[in-house]
């Protein structure tokens, strides 16, 4: 969140290329689940929209005939509904964040699993000051008021020397 750019967002934001090339496998491998997932009536009618970068070109290896090569060629893979600073500081907007979290949590988890994670799936949801594992990502709702987003020393190399990070909600001060 910052002011005039509030939105809640799943999903990854400039995976390095082994990363990208375990999703693109995934939706080639699956492509009636992939296209399920992103075309949800229930993204629509939460106004989620999938955003980021995309190459110009297919990627190496892929046909530019196939299906799916819009989506092959995302750089990104973000779900995302933008929202006003109003309703981010709106008593219920805890509620309305769990249920965004609800209704990209399959897109979340197709996401994971293509990249051999372990996806958390949780029955209940969860109550304020309650940290909840959702995606790689970790939030805690501290304040019914107010969340700021921040990233913070959490980023760590991976093997292949590409950046992961850890998103935390933490209460603002």
């Amino acid at each position: 969140m910052e002011p005039g750019n509030v939105f809640m967002g799943a999903g990854i934001w400039h995976p390095d290329s082994a990363t990208l090339g375990k999703i693109r496998e995934a939706m080639v491998a699956d492509p009636k689940r992939w296209k399920r997932l992103t075309n949800a009536n229930a993204l629509s009618a939460a106004g989620c929209e999938l955003f980021g970068d995309s190459l110009k070109r297919p990627p190496r290896g892929y046909n530019s005939e196939h299906p799916l090569i819009e989506d092959l060629k995302r750089k990104d893979f973000i779900l995302a509904v933008t929202t006003t600073e109003e309703d981010a500081l709106a008593r219920g907007f805890i509620e309305c964040f769990a249920k965004f979290c609800k209704t990209v949590a399959p897109f979340s988890e197709f996401l994971t699993r293509a990249l051999d994670l372990e996806w958390l799936a949780r029955t209940a949801p969860p109550t304020l000051r309650t940290p909840c594992r959702i995606d790689n990502f970790l939030w805690a709702a501290q304040s019914a008021r107010a969340i700021t987003f921040k990233r913070g020393n959490s980023v760590t190399r991976s093997a292949d020397g590409g950046e992961t990070g850890r998103i935390e909600a933490l209460k603002s001060c």
